[in-house]
């Protein structure tokens, strides 16, 4: 394992980006700001891509089985409940996969689940401009593949017009993506806009790739994608259902409760995929004052939380804001049993650490990057540090 320095590769994926986008250089690297992209690759032994495809085709089996989608909905809000039957159940056509890898062991964990996975059509630039990849890894990634996973998740036919949205999406750090998948879809027969989720105005026909983090669509600001997604299930990507079966962090704690699986039945055939899994727990009364004690050894974050908001390194936090994740102040949180993050050596910044991000869909694992960054948490403010390819060797 180790930190390749390739000082073009930002300024490669720029020029790409920026014939692609029809946009001049300056406009491209306005919204390509380093250290969005790392001028790093890092290079793993082709054993560990095995292992994670392995591990997503073990998690997509059991996600699948009936006993678990039937257990799940009924334990689901009751507005879910007359969307049953027409939801087709996978994490939409950009979900991922996170892990830490131990590059002493080994060893690798999930961190979490994403159902609207950021940088999946950035990567594809990645990979183009990179000269140094293997076959080794995951399929040649193309624009092919991102369509192809598309049109896995909707129905073509029913598309008047497709509708990006976000918060405020020309604020995103990452809205050239938003262009990038813009720029797909009119390429692909769709009209195409990218909308901000207050403004928001879709009808039946419209088809919605949502980036919103409000996952469950409960603020205000969300109230019309929710009425549209309620009336028309088939035509939002991802939904809150899609959330709620995969990305929740509630799933962390039921893969790793040998009560859940024994409920299913199941435990002994996804035995396999507890290595993977570090332990999680509710934060509630009845483990309050076990994390307090033992708070060195978890990570406190809020159960519908994304990236690092909101967390905390058990070492590091106070009684307060432990006693406030507690009270829902922010919604519930979970416990998850503290694992670091890989750390190599650079050439020109120090030691770096790393996640890797495993884009999946229907069990398969089609790319992966990583993220490289200095500090406790991910960040995309580290020089040298962003997003890289991997090399598999």
């Amino acid at each position: 394992m180790k930190l390749i320095y390739h000082p073009s590769l930002y300024q490669e994926s720029t020029l790409e980006l920026s014939s692609f986008l029809n946009l001049d250089i300056q406009q491209t690297q306005h919204l390509l700001q380093k250290p969005l992209i790392s001028d790093y690759e890092l290079c793993l032994p082709v054993q560990v891509y095995k292992t994670l495809s392995q591990f997503a085709k073990t998690l997509e089996l059991m996600t699948q089985m009936d006993s678990y989608q039937n257990l799940l909905w009924s334990r689901a809000p009751d507005n879910f409940q007359k969307l049953k039957a027409p939801t087709p159940l996978n994490p939409g056509f950009s979900g991922c996969l996170d892990f830490h890898l131990d590059p002493m062991t080994g060893a690798l964990k999930l961190i979490e689940v994403n159902t609207n996975a950021s940088f999946y059509a950035l990567s594809l630039f990645l990979k183009t401009k990179h000269k140094h990849f293997s076959p080794l890894g995951p399929p040649e990634h193309s624009e092919e593949e991102i369509k192809k996973n598309f049109y896995q998740v909707i129905n073509s036919n029913m598309i008047n017009r497709i509708f990006i949205t976000d918060d405020m999406p020309e604020q995103q750090k990452l809205y050239i993506e938003f262009l990038i998948y813009k720029k797909l879809f009119s390429d692909w027969g769709h009209e195409t806009q990218i909308a901000d989720i207050r403004e928001l105005r879709p009808t039946d026909g419209d088809y919605i790739y949502n980036r919103s983090t409000d996952f469950y669509l409960t603020i205000p600001e969300s109230q019309n994608l929710f009425n549209f997604w309620m009336s028309n299930p088939l035509n939002v990507t991802p939904n809150p259902i899609n959330y709620y079966f995969f990305a929740d962090k509630q799933r962390l704690i039921d893969w790793t409760s040998d009560e859940f699986l024994q409920i299913l039945n199941i435990k002994k055939e996804f035995e396999s995929l507890a290595p993977f899994l570090p332990k999680s727990l509710p934060m509630n009364q009845a483990h309050k004052e076990e994390l307090w004690h033992d708070r060195k050894k978890w990570f406190f974050k809020p159960q519908t939380s994304f990236g690092s908001r909101m967390t905390y390194r058990g070492q590091s936090i106070s009684k307060s804001h432990f006693s406030m994740m507690f009270d829902n102040t922010h919604g519930p949180c979970i416990a998850q049993e503290f694992v670091p993050a890989g750390e190599l050596s650079s050439p020109h910044h120090g030691n770096m650490k790393f996640d890797l991000r495993c884009y999946y869909h229907q069990g398969n694992i089609n790319h992966c990057v990583a993220r490289i960054y200095q500090g406790q948490v991910t960040n995309s403010k580290t020089p040298g540090g962003g997003f890289t390819p991997i090399h598999w060797e």
